[in-house]
């Protein structure tokens, strides 16, 4: 490969991926997950704390894989059974759903500035990628 494909590819990967501009950590999401042994059931919930980890509070739905917006404003997941993409407000605690199909959807994540979020799903009857748009929502 010669110098001129190797400084292009560098420039496109730059336009791509922007570099991250650090925001301070204020709040952290983690899920818990646990199975009902006698029961059989399996149940996952996010909990949002400080950065030390205190004051917990659950997001009001079972669900899992949590990833801050950006500017760490909005907080968006995957349900417990994977049948959605949402975005949780923890300013009034609203929920919007993103994605609802009746299809395997998971692992989202934001775009650089915070208006897009990729997921995977399952709709077209394999995995692939999608990209929704949240403009409105903020």
């Amino acid at each position: 490969m010669n110098k001129l494909a190797i400084l292009l590819v560098g420039l496109s990967l730059g336009l791509v991926s922007p570099p991250a501009i650090p925001v301070p950590v204020e709040k952290i999401a983690f899920d818990t997950c646990w199975y009902y042994e006698g029961g059989g059931y399996y149940s996952c919930y996010i909990q949002v704390a400080n950065a030390d980890g205190s004051n917990p509070v659950y997001v009001p739905a079972e669900a899992t894989e949590p990833a801050w917006s950006p500017d760490g404003s909005l907080l968006a997941f995957s349900d417990l059974w994977g049948y959605g993409i949402w975005v949780w407000n923890p300013e009034d605690s609203s929920m919007i759903p993103l994605n609802t199909d009746m299809y395997y959807s998971g692992s989202p994540t934001w775009a650089p500035d915070g208006q897009r979020i990729a997921y995977s799903s399952w709709v077209s009857g394999s995995i692939e990628l999608y990209v929704s748009d949240i403009d409105g929502w903020t």
